[in-house]
């Protein structure tokens, strides 16, 4: 299990995440790791208020996080959003390996290595 993050930042620019946050697992480590990185991290306590983020967010939304029972509502998202990247979650949520996910969507145009230590 990952405890912490080692921040070795290698970003030429701050892509943003959206995470959803309708069931527990989204948790404030992956929100601290993804910050610590540089990433500009937007919340939402539920679909509804994901899909107005995605409506009225004035930047680009690189990549949403998701509950993997949201999938069925991914449409919604990306009639407003059709670049936004998605992963979808399963849980239990094996943290090096969704971070690892991460990395390897939004390579190019962003340059990211993540590390980690248990």
């Amino acid at each position: 299990m990952i405890d912490r993050c080692v921040r070795e930042p290698q970003m030429d620019s701050f892509p943003t995440i959206l995470i959803v946050k309708d069931q527990e697992g989204m948790d404030a480590l992956l929100i601290d790791c993804l910050q610590k990185y540089g990433f500009h991290v937007l919340e939402a306590e539920d679909r509804d208020r994901a899909i107005d983020v995605v409506k009225g967010h004035s930047r680009s939304i690189h990549l949403l996080l998701a509950d993997a029972i949201m999938r069925a509502h991914e449409i919604n998202f990306r009639d407003h959003r059709p670049e936004m990247a998605v992963i979808y979650v399963d849980k239990p949520i094996v943290m090096k390996h969704l971070l690892s996910k991460v990395q390897q969507i939004l390579r190019p145009p962003f340059s990211v290595d993540l590390r980690f230590s248990s």
